[in-house]
């Protein structure tokens, strides 16, 4: 049986995110997202646990710059721990349904499965 940890109403938005971390940019898929944290789906990107990185997303026309702790990784993405509570960014997601993509970032195509051309 594990303990929940958190503290914070998670929600799940559709969202690019922007990830800066040792003077790169990667894009990682937005997996859910609390006042205190965020997980972002990102495969194949290794970044050790207490590293200090910077997010960036746009959301109901404003550009958010958050910072973040990563507190754990796995082969499906990194959790993030923000350094300060984000309450606005929280309740701005919240607010909205259907998020547009942050460009430059196009969600995963699914393939459909079981057709024969």
């Amino acid at each position: 049986m594990s303990v929940e940890r958190r503290y914070h109403q998670r929600i799940e938005r559709d969202l690019g995110v922007a990830i800066r971390y040792r003077q790169r940019t990667f894009m990682a898929r937005l997996g859910n997202l609390s006042m205190g944290g965020i997980f972002l789906q990102r495969e194949f990107l290794t970044i050790p646990t207490g590293t200090l990185i910077e997010l960036e997303l746009s959301l109901e026309g404003r550009q958010w710059q958050v910072s973040g702790l990563v507190v754990h990784a796995d082969s499906r993405g990194i959790g993030v721990m923000f350094r300060v509570l984000q309450p606005e960014l929280f309740m701005a997601a919240k607010r909205v349904d259907e998020v547009t993509p942050t460009p430059g970032w196009a969600p995963q195509q699914e393939q459909p499965q079981g057709l024969t051309l």
